[in-house]
């Protein structure tokens, strides 16, 4: 009986504990993080697209099709300089490709602090190839001409020229991005050079890359794309 007297006890002081109108109750969906920076709406229309999308690629030289398809991304907020008084946050999206005999792997969208027109992405982009090497080949934000040295994996960038109409097998893209990716080797004329071009709505529509003469291209047949936020 003294037992039973005592888990009572017990029970009825749990109960006026919880019965504390000063504790807060946890919140059952807490807000999630907000990056300082994340897309533009003109950003979106150059990189956001869902998985399923697909696009049709053809081998310039051979004329075979190959179909990329995006089957999974991620969204990361990263923070850039950690601890000082220029620390900020930041998106970022992996996108991740299926299996295909053009030799990508998976993209990287990034957006940056830089500050742009609203007719100009405020983003980036990093093609990652099957032998995992990665090449800058989307940067609206920087200076049309000029060499931008990344050093190490990246080499150099050149956000060459904006094409205001482009036509591709058949097809009318605007608005497209033209941007060189130059991968410096030791020895002079060992430069392989990288070729990118980015259309409004479409993404990636054409890259190549060329090493002493010789290289491939690959150009966009047809899509079937998944946007929105």
């Amino acid at each position: 009986m003294k037992n039973i007297i005592v888990s009572l006890f017990v029970i009825i002081l749990f109960s006026l504990a919880g019965c504390d109108d000063n504790t807060p109750a946890p919140s059952p969906n807490p807000e999630p993080e907000v990056p300082d920076f994340s897309y533009n709406d003109m950003a979106k229309m150059y990189l956001s697209f869902k998985p399923e999308s697909k696009w049709i690629f053809q081998d310039d030289s051979t004329l075979t099709l190959d179909t990329l398809v995006l089957y999974s991304t991620q969204d990361e907020i990263r923070k850039q300089n950690p601890g000082t008084t220029a620390e900020y946050t930041y998106l970022a999206t992996w996108k991740y490709f299926s299996n295909n005999n053009i030799g990508l792997l998976k993209g990287e969208s990034f957006a940056m602090n830089t500050a742009v027109p609203n007719n100009v992405s405020n983003s980036a982009e990093r093609i990652y190839f099957a032998e995992d090497s990665y090449k800058i080949a989307f940067g609206p934000m920087y200076p049309f001409g000029n060499r931008i040295t990344f050093g190490g994996e990246e080499g150099t960038f050149i956000n060459k020229e904006k094409i205001a109409s482009m036509e591709l097998n058949g097809k009318t893209y605007t608005d497209v991005y033209h941007s060189i990716s130059e991968d410096y080797n030791d020895y002079p004329g060992d430069t392989v050079f990288y070729h990118f071009y980015y259309a409004k709505n479409f993404g990636l529509i054409k890259f190549s890359y060329n090493h002493k003469g010789s290289g491939h291209s690959y150009s966009l047949v047809d899509a079937s794309l998944i946007t929105g936020d």
